[in-house]
């Protein structure tokens, strides 16, 4: 250490300084090899685990945005609801806004034909969709005019039948499920399947032998044929079953069905149903 001179090495220290210089140099250039693909993998690593925290956040938006979609979509579907009711309950109106014409028929027929006939409405607080009403108006007069000038019989018929001599033709209708039904019935002739089957005949509809084998529910429905009429006579009122194949268009038209029941000398009754909304 006097005058700066180093002590002297020995061989075998200057072999082990050689040693470690060149075990340190190989560990810097491992090190920093490994060190540039620990640094490469940690990035993709990092960006990826942002990547994921990203979409988690996203998910997690898309989450919220859902659930406010979906309330607002039940908010709209109550309103709609809640409108579609309060128009429904605008359309309707009840069977009582035609009793006044159907009375008013029911006597002016009566009294052209010498006839004494009462009309029974059973149900006039029945509510029907507006454009019902004004559709079915029409058939449901002709329908009672056909009963009073071809069902009910003449007071001294009746009186020979042992039958009241003021005929009564009755109107009811109810509710049933989703439609209204209307009933409409007399307690005249009704239909006679003899006089039915001879009328298709005479129409042409059927030929004679094809009649026979036609059954009771099958000659009521020829009544809504077009054309068909199993009165000799047609008056300027009405023909059995004249205009009831637009009576039965009508109904249909309206997605609504319509169906006769007679019983003969006791009476004819027509039952129709139809929708109480066309919404």
């Amino acid at each position: 250490m006097l005058g700066g001179k180093l002590p002297p090495v020995s061989e075998t220290g200057m072999f082990e300084a050689v040693e470690i210089q060149a075990l340190n140099q190989q560990t810097n250039e491992f090190d920093e090899l490994e060190l540039d693909r620990y640094t490469e993998f940690h990035q993709y690593t990092r960006e990826l685990s942002e990547s994921t925290s990203d979409i988690r956040a996203i998910g997690g938006q898309m989450t919220d945005l859902t659930g406010d979609f979906e309330s607002y979509f039940n908010r709209q579907s109550r309103i709609t609801s809640e409108v579609q009711d309060k128009l429904t309950r605008l359309r309707m109106v009840p069977l009582a806004t035609v009793a006044t014409r159907l009375h008013r028929a029911v006597r002016v027929t009566a009294s052209q034909q010498n006839k004494r006939v009462q009309l029974n409405i059973i149900g006039e607080d029945v509510e029907l969709d507006i454009t019902v009403i004004e559709e079915m108006s029409d058939p449901l007069l002709h329908i009672i005019r056909n009963s009073v000038d071809h069902g009910v019989e003449l007071p001294e018929h009746r009186k020979a039948l042992n039958k009241n001599e003021v005929g009564t033709i009755s109107l009811k209708a109810y509710y049933e499920g989703t439609q209204v039904v209307i009933q409409i019935g007399d307690d005249g002739a009704g239909l006679v399947p003899e006089v039915l089957r001879a009328a298709a005949v005479r129409g042409g509809f059927v030929s004679e032998a094809d009649s026979l084998r036609l059954k009771k529910e099958d000659l009521y429905k020829l009544i809504f044929l077009p054309g068909f009429t199993s009165a000799t006579e047609i008056s300027e009122i009405s023909g059995r079953g004249v205009g009831m194949d637009i009576v039965n268009y009508t109904v249909k038209k309206l997605k609504g069905t319509i169906s006769v029941n007679s019983v003969p000398a006791k009476g004819v009754t027509f039952n129709i149903r139809l929708p109480m909304n066309l919404i």
